[in-house]
């Protein structure tokens, strides 16, 4: 993490001067609860300095809402962010979702694929908070309420999982390109009829990886919701 002291000591005196502005505001502005500086707030236990902003696979699914979803998201490739005229040099996490970073692009699509199962979804429907709206919070439910496995390359449940992953991911980009000022909602309807077979190819294998003990269930709708509610 660079400082304004430091980013001026090593020769970048407009960022010095963004990061000064940047630090007296937080000191200004932050709870009297708070010790941290700024630098120590937005890495709190180095949710941002451990993760890597290329040269790996994304798996990214929302922290709160009503159901749960997810993505993969190679950080060598972020063409996405040139067809709107931007640059990057890589991705990093922050704020309303969570991550998980793999060299391993199969380890990406297992995960992904179990994340977007209405059978996991529905798993942790019991261990989620409540709002006005229905349930909200998902932070790491299906990681705490489900024994879902280790990545194992040779297991044929494995790469099966993988492939459906990569597969619904190579659809929703054709879909996406075909139907670019549909609105959010609309996107999502319509994605889920065209994943509907994908989907419950991915219920049905999760159904035997987990002996049965849990059901899928159809996902509420709401309009208003965001993308990743």
């Amino acid at each position: 993490m660079i400082n304004a002291k430091t980013a001026l000591a090593e020769g970048y005196p407009a960022l010095a001067d963004w990061l000064d502005k940047s630090e007296k505001l937080f000191e200004k502005y932050k709870k009297k609860t708070t010790k941290s500086d700024i630098y120590g707030w937005i890495n709190y236990r180095s949710k941002l300095s451990e993760q890597h902003p290329s040269g790996c696979f994304k798996i990214l699914h929302n922290r709160s809402g009503t159901n749960l979803v997810a993505c993969v998201i190679n950080t060598n490739d972020l063409e996405i962010l040139k067809s709107h005229g931007l640059q990057s040099k890589g991705l990093i996490n922050f704020g309303t979702t969570h991550s998980y970073d793999t060299e391993d692009e199969g380890e990406a699509h297992f995960l992904c694929a179990i994340l977007n199962a209405d059978i996991v979804n529905e798993a942790i429907k019991p261990y989620q908070t409540k709002g006005l709206f229905g349930e909200r919070d998902i932070y790491r439910r299906a990681f705490e309420v489900l024994p879902i496995p280790k990545y194992d390359s040779k297991d044929p449940i494995h790469e099966e999982l993988a492939e459906l992953s990569k597969l619904c991911h190579q659809k929703v980009a054709k879909f996406l390109l075909a139907m670019p000022k549909a609105t959010v909602g609309k996107k999502r309807r319509e994605l889920r009829k065209l994943l509907k077979p994908e989907l419950a190819k991915v219920d049905a294998i999760l159904n035997k990886l987990f002996h049965g003990k849990y059901r899928a269930a159809p996902r509420k709708s709401n309009r208003n919701q965001s993308l990743f509610d």
